[in-house]
């Protein structure tokens, strides 16, 4: 994945991340390390959305979304083809804040 942009990052995911690097003690370092620490627990978050969304799809959409991979398509293309066909999306979305949390502060 490329490194993200942290201005163009989901805010609710920022807002979550930025939590929980607070409950870990670490938002009293430096902002640049902070940043630093931002951008990879995004990825790594967006990594773990990202495979709890293909576990939840069924053949046909897994197939078609392997089309859209196919194409080149950006994180962002993925996310806009996961809202429009996978039904639970808001639902996996919780599972997988409440499993990375979990994940997270207990690793």
């Amino acid at each position: 994945m490329n490194k993200i942009n942290l201005e163009q990052a989901d805010e609710n995911v920022m807002k979550f991340l930025t939590s929980l690097l607070e409950q870990k003690g670490m938002g009293i370092l430096p902002d640049n390390l902070v940043i630093d620490m931002l951008m990879d627990l995004y990825s790594r978050f967006q990594s773990f959305l990202f495979v709890a969304v293909m576990n939840e799809m069924d053949e046909n959409t897994l197939a078609k979304f392997n089309e859209l991979l196919g194409n080149e398509a950006s994180m962002e293309d993925s996310y806009v083809f996961f809202k429009a066909n996978v039904p639970n999306m808001e639902e996996i979305i919780a599972n997988t804040m409440n499993e990375f949390t979990n994940t997270y502060l207990n690793g």
